[in-house]
């Protein structure tokens, strides 16, 4: 029977640790699947010689590419490369559990657009299950091809961290027949040499957020006008409070990512949505959720919304 699954690994500086994300999958109690790795250039010979000692043991395909393209750009070439009728993403430096395709091959029997399993996470404070209320992140996630490829769904190219984002806000939007379990999928590894744990982390994620929800405006108003965007309001709210806390830490990307969140506002004409009151209602119960840039900094905004849309020009309706 032919595979119904493949498993995406895009795979950059990873060689220490892509052997026993690989490893991970050859030991999985169900061995009906495919993976494509996606070596993000340029050519890594170290990289190259671990995916390749699982060449006879995977039914596995290796895709060099010849320059960076960033995360993005790879797990694009991954869903280009795809053959079966679903893909899941695995980071180079993550493992699945034995189980993960056994439970996700189960799942794909009911048929859906896009699940969510859990994930687990080493923290300072040990080991947590994380997954659902993080519904941005690629872990423990698995998408059918059709409904990609149907709604024109892609990852932005050249981001380097906030590329599974805008992705899956719009899976969200458009997503019908969504599963969820509560059984972890993934086991997401602590890696210092990972860019979300480099110092300018923080900042990169900031701007690459506002840059990636224009990716998120740009697809989905193809599709229905932004008063009826279900995620837009939301949207719209972390953009706040990621502006205010990058504004609050004096960094530099503020004055572009005010710049581009401007141009947000402009496209989906927020002043045109805010005279509309059940739209400006659906915009204050956003605001109500307690979801911030950062879970583990959390603090109160240091500007309220409707000062920062005030103060940007944005709107005045209160």
């Amino acid at each position: 029977m032919d595979a119904k699954l493949t498993i995406c690994i895009p795979a950059y500086k990873a060689a220490d640790t892509i052997t026993a994300t690989l490893k991970s999958l050859e030991i999985q109690t169900d061995k009906d699947f495919k993976v494509i790795v996606i070596e993000d250039g340029p050519p890594d010979p170290l990289q190259q010689a671990s995916v390749m000692m699982f060449d006879k043991k995977l039914d596995l395909t290796d895709v060099i590419l010849k320059k960076n393209g960033g995360c993005g750009h790879a797990r694009n070439v991954g869903l280009d490369k795809c053959q079966t009728e679903y893909i899941a993403y695995l980071d180079a430096d993550d493992l699945y559990m034995p189980y993960a395709v056994d439970h996700i091959n189960q799942a794909i029997k009911m048929h859906f657009d896009w699940y969510a399993g859990k994930f687990i996470q080493r923290t300072a404070r040990g080991y947590t299950i994380r997954g659902n209320e993080h519904n941005t992140w690629c872990h423990g996630r698995v998408y059918n091809m059709d409904f990609l490829k149907y709604h024109g769904l892609r990852f932005p190219e050249g981001m380097k961290l906030v590329d599974d984002t805008p992705f899956n806000i719009l899976c969200r939007e458009f997503g019908v027949e969504v599963r969820e379990s509560d059984l972890p999928i993934a086991q997401y590894m602590p890696n210092e040499k990972s860019a979300t744990r480099q110092a300018e982390a923080h900042q990169t994620q900031a701007k690459e957020y506002i840059e990636g929800m224009m990716h998120y405006v740009r697809i989905a108003m193809r599709q229905r006008p932004a008063n009826q965007l279900r995620e837009l309001p939301q949207v719209i709210v972390m953009c706040y409070f990621y502006l205010d806390y990058a504004k609050n830490k004096g960094w530099d990307c503020v004055g572009k990512m005010q710049k581009d969140f401007r141009e947000l506002c402009a496209y989906i004409e927020l002043k045109k949505l805010l005279e509309d009151e059940k739209y400006l209602s659906w915009l204050k119960a956003a605001l109500l959720i307690p979801n911030r840039p950062y879970p583990d900094l959390a603090e109160p905004p240091h500007e309220t919304f409707w000062d920062m849309m005030d103060r940007l020009h944005l709107g005045n309706k209160k």
